[in-house]
């Protein structure tokens, strides 16, 4: 499998709060998954870069982000590295509507996702074919919104 490497960088008036490497690939299935992500937080003051995790390191595990045929209920676990990356979802919706500055979407996947790790968090996030997020929202905990403002191929 041959992974795709994707950079996400979120701001706020300008200002980097974070900044995202992810590492995804796709199998002769059709299923899309997540292998790992460097991750610097820089909105306490430092970098911090817990959550870091690549499959095949230090126990670390792939996970499913979205399988090749879609079915609402569908439970993945996405990531894996104990006590640092144990997150989770759950499909609940193939037909949303989404508009963001990036532009506006039929058919979006609804998904609620969680961590054990983030006790009393949930996200819900919205994800287009052959884009992935482009709208992540905090349905419980922190208030937390992210919306997909450029997309580009290399």
């Amino acid at each position: 499998m041959t992974a795709t490497v994707i950079t996400d960088v979120a701001t706020h008036r300008g200002t980097v709060l974070e900044r995202t490497t992810d590492w995804y690939a796709q199998d002769d299935r059709g299923n899309v998954w997540y292998l790992g992500e460097r991750t610097a937080d820089y909105s306490g003051g430092g970098v911090d870069t817990s959550g870091s995790w690549q499959a095949g390191v230090h126990g670390a595990r792939p996970g499913i982000v979205m399988t090749a045929h879609p079915q609402v209920g569908d439970t993945h676990r996405q990531e894996y590295l104990a006590g640092e990356a144990e997150d989770q979802y759950w499909l609940v919706d193939l037909s949303q509507h989404v508009a963001v500055p990036f532009g506006a979407f039929r058919h979006a996947a609804l998904t609620l996702e969680w961590s054990r790790l983030e006790l009393n968090v949930i996200d819900r996030k919205l994800y287009v074919r052959g884009i992935g997020v482009v709208s992540e929202r905090a349905a419980q905990g922190p208030p937390e919104v992210a919306e997909l403002v450029s997309f580009s191929h290399p």
